[in-house]
C-alpha cells in the first residue's frame, strides 16, 4: 500500500494531533463501534487482541513480546490505527522484567511482514508484564522513543495474571496510555473485498500471528538495533534520519557492552 511520504514527515512531532486524516486512505468498519469519536483512535481487532493474549498467557515467569501489524486509515471520524495481526518476537532476549529485540528478531518480523503481510506495516510493539501491572518502564520508554517514534506508532502492555491491558499513543512526545476500541465486525476499503475479523476471502488460511520459538538463552547484553521499517521510505529526509539513528545506536552499544 502506498502511503504519501509526506506523512512520514510527522516522525518530527511525536504526537497524534501531528496525524494529517487525508494523508492515509479510507477505511469503513462495520459496524462502527458506538465509542468511535472524531479524532485518532486505536482500533484493535479482537482476532489479533486473542492472539496477543494467547501468546501472553504461553509464558508467565518472564517478559514476551512482538510487533503490532496494521496500518493508519481514516473514516468519517478522522484518522485511526487499525491493528489487525501481531508477529510474535523470535530471537529476542528475555529476562523476567525486561524483553529486547536484537536485530534477528527485526530481521525475522520483517520477513514474516513482507511474505504475509505485504500491504501493512509495523505500528508498534507489544511485551507483558506477568503480575506486576500496566505501565511503562523506563527501559520501555527508551525503546518507544528510539524505536517506535512516530506520531502513529504504540506501545501495548499486556499483564496476563492482572487481566489488564493497555495502549498507550504519543500525547506532546510523551508515551501515555489511552482509550483503545476492540473491532469484532468487518472493514471495508474502497475497490477491495469485505474483509472479516482480519481475514479476506481466499486469505483464510493465513494466520494473524507468526508463532515464535522458545525464547533463546539469555546473553545479558543489551542489544539495540535500528529497525528497517521507518528507513525503507523513499523520502531523503527518512534516509538521513535513519542514518544518524543507526549511528546513535551503535554508540550506544558499545558503551554498553564494550
Amino acid at each position: 500500500m502506498d502511503v504519501n511520504a509526506a506523512s512520514f514527515e510527522e516522525g518530527d512531532i511525536r504526537d497524534i494531533s501531528a496525524i494529517q486524516a487525508h494523508a492515509w486512505p479510507l477505511r469503513q468498519l462495520r459496524p462502527l463501534p458506538r465509542q468511535r469519536h472524531d479524532g485518532f483512535q486505536v482500533v484493535l481487532q479482537k482476532q489479533a487482541l486473542d492472539a496477543i493474549h494467547a501468546h501472553g498467557k504461553s509464558i508467565t515467569d518472564i517478559e514476551i513480546g512482538g510487533f503490532l501489524i496494521g496500518n493508519v486509515f481514516h473514516d468519517q471520524h478522522g484518522p485511526f490505527l487499525h491493528i489487525t495481526a501481531c508477529i510474535e518476537a523470535r530471537h529476542a532476549t528475555h529476562h523476567a522484567a525486561q524483553v529486547t529485540f536484537t536485530s534477528a528478531t527485526w530481521d525475522w518480523a520483517h520477513e514474516v511482514l513482507q511474505n504475509n503481510y505485504p500491504d501493512q506495516r509495523i505500528v508498534g510493539w507489544y511485551h507483558t508484564h506477568p503480575g506486576f501491572g500496566v505501565f511503562l518502564s523506563g527501559m520501555d520508554l527508551f525503546i518507544q522513543d528510539n524505536f517506535f517514534n512516530l506520531p502513529w506508532q504504540v506501545a501495548m502492555v499486556y499483564d496476563p495474571l492482572g487481566h489488564d491491558e493497555g495502549i498507550f499513543v504519543w500525547h506532546n512526545g510523551v508515551s501515555e496510555r489511552a482509550e483503545h476500541l476492540v473491532h469484532t465486525g468487518e472493514f471495508t476499503d474502497p475497490d477491495q473485498t469485505t474483509v472479516r475479523d482480519g481475514v479476506s476471502a481466499g486469505a483464510a488460511d493465513k494466520a494473524t500471528v507468526a508463532t515464535s520459538s522458545e525464547p533463546v538463552a539469555d546473553d545479558d547484553r543489551i542489544k539495540m538495533t535500528v529497525p528497517d521499517e521507518n528507513c525503507s521510505q523513499s523520502s531523503d529526509s527518512t534516509d538521513r534520519k535513519c542514518n544518524w539513528l543507526k549511528k546513535v545506536i551503535r554508540a550506544i552499544d558499545r558503551f554498553l557492552n564494550g
